[in-house]
């Protein structure tokens, strides 16, 4: 196949990057769900490392969420979530720093019952991504120590 082809001159990061715009659509680039996918499979398939790996399978799960969303699919969002969890659980930082942002933003929504368990994740995914030095976690971490998401409020760690 040509596409797979060029994809293996092509770095990982541009092939997921492109294969957003496809999917979204952009002026250079009409919306193309179908090539989308194509792209993210060959650059699977020419992945050189994990962390090329881990980037590609997390745009897919993205894709995939967006897609859910747009089609009303519950399935569809729920195995793309469970492929982020996936890679959360494998230590994909970029993961786990979308994960914990969501799980913080949609904890308000979540029954009552499963709140403090999303709110410990949350601070956790984050926490995490923050001891790797992920600098755009430190935000989002210093939000829940100052909102007590995930725990206690806590003004001097939000602050510092």
């Amino acid at each position: 196949d040509t596409m797979a082809r060029v994809a293996a001159y092509v770095p990982t990061k541009i092939l997921c990057r492109l294969a957003v715009r496809m999917f979204i659509g952009t002026h250079v680039f009409p919306k193309n769900r179908d090539m989308a996918f194509k792209l993210l499979d060959a650059a699977a398939v020419n992945s050189r490392s994990l962390e090329q790996l881990n980037q590609t399978q997390f745009s897919i799960a993205q894709l995939k969420k967006v897609e859910a969303v747009e089609s009303g699919k519950p399935q569809l969002l729920k195995e793309a979530n469970n492929e982020l969890s996936v890679l959360c659980k494998e230590d994909y930082v970029v993961a786990k720093f979308a994960m914990g942002k969501e799980l913080m933003k949609i904890n308000k929504k979540a029954n009552p019952s499963v709140q403090k368990q999303m709110e410990l994740l949350s601070r956790q995914y984050l926490s995490e991504c923050a001891a790797n030095s992920y600098a755009p976690s430190y935000y989002y971490l210093g939000m829940a120590y100052e909102q007590g998401i995930g725990g206690s409020v806590d003004k001097k760690q939000a602050e510092g």
